[in-house]
């Protein structure tokens, strides 16, 4: 049988042109067929069909709706894609959003959408499949609700190093020893406070917490370190001081990073009477009593802690807080001018003053002139 392949109207040549062992697409009849020929006669020693071409189109894949989701803020959600494909060809997944602060982790059709951390908003997500020939995709509306933030980390300041070691004579008792820590930070622009800790490790005894403030320091007179010691460890004349700081925005709060320990050491019988640190809890008279229009209120603390001094009418009802907060062991007064809270100035008569710090209570009786 004589032929003319291969000749290019029929197709492109496949095969080896050294020995005519060779495959040619027959685009004519759309078959794919392979014949052995003789490279001088031309003459096809054998013709064989292998196959003919389905031109049936590749079906798109089917991807079902996906409902909008809403999460707070920090978190992240699944979105689990529904998809066929009529053809039974293998399915692909990607994901993409309108903003670069969604992060998507897709495995197979499991799609993890991660927003970025203290970013809130709205944003369209679009889940893509694809079969390798087409690819179909959904949309769905994301929402991440905003939630509170705790503040940002912090680190301390002074003192440098995480141990640090002094001896309290009756001579250095106004020295002072400063801690100090970076200033945090809340996310969402709220106003931190601070509440200072401390410890006694490794006794178990109660420690002190303040009440919050504003400063990102407090400086501690020697004397001081000697009111804040335990009752109960009295007999021993070395102490560790271990200081935590706690920084506030609303309800959250976040522990400064690092530790600070103070060794405090007290030289021989040194006692809080010997450096001018009160032995008892004293609410002392006011004077002038009966007073117009203003009166001094002084009371004593042996120890450091934290302090609320008010004012009360006969029906218990409260007046004035002349200072509510942390103090330190030491001798204090205050003064009042017969105004109320409000600023606004009370009627004559008698009044209690009242001053508390954790169980210690005292209570005392006044007249204010008109």
């Amino acid at each position: 049988m004589w032929s003319d392949y291969p000749n290019p109207a029929h197709g492109r040549n496949q095969g080896s042109p050294s020995d005519w062992n060779t495959t040619v697409w027959d685009k004519k009849n759309m078959n794919l067929v392979a014949f052995v020929q003789n490279k001088t006669t031309k003459e096809v020693m054998q013709v064989e069909m292998i196959s003919r071409r389905n031109m049936v189109a590749s079906l798109p894949p089917v991807l079902s709706a996906i409902s909008d989701i809403t999460i707070s803020e920090d978190s992240t959600t699944l979105v689990v894609a529904s998809a066929t494909d009529p053809d039974g060809d293998p399915l692909s997944y990607s994901a993409t959003a309108d903003t670069s602060a969604i992060e998507f982790l897709v495995s197979n059709n499991e799609v993890t959408v991660k927003p970025l951390i203290n970013w809130n908003g709205t944003s369209v997500v679009t889940v893509k499949v694809t079969d390798g020939f087409s690819s179909v995709e959904q949309a769905f509306t994301l929402t991440v609700t905003a939630a509170p933030d705790p503040p940002g980390a912090f680190a301390w300041t002074d003192p440098t190093s995480e141990n640090d070691s002094i001896v309290v004579t009756s001579s250095n008792g106004n020295d002072n020893f400063l801690i100090g820590w970076e200033s945090s930070v809340d996310p969402d622009g709220d106003a931190v406070t601070y509440k200072l800790a401390i410890s006694h490790p490794p006794h178990s005894v109660p420690g002190i917490m303040t009440q919050p403030f504003s400063s990102t320091s407090r400086s501690f007179a020697f004397a001081e370190f000697i009111g804040l010691w335990p009752s109960s460890l009295q007999m021993i004349n070395r102490l560790n001081y271990k200081f935590n700081v706690y920084a506030y925005s609303g309800s959250d709060s976040i522990e400064v990073t690092g530790t600070r320990q103070l060794f405090v050491e007290r030289s021989g019988d040194l006692n809080t009477e010997s450096i001018g640190i009160p032995n008892t809890f004293v609410l002392h008279p006011n004077y002038p009593n009966p007073f117009n229009p203003e009166t001094q209120i002084r009371f004593e603390m042996p120890y450091a802690g934290n302090v609320d001094l008010s004012i009360y009418n006969l029906l218990g009802m409260k007046v004035k807080t002349l200072y509510a907060g942390q103090k330190s062991a030491g001798v204090f007064e205050f003064k009042w001018d017969g105004k109320n809270d409000h600023n606004q100035s009370v009627s004559g008569g008698v009044y209690i003053y009242k001053l508390q710090s954790g169980q210690q209570m005292q209570m005392r009786k006044m007249i204010l002139l008109k």
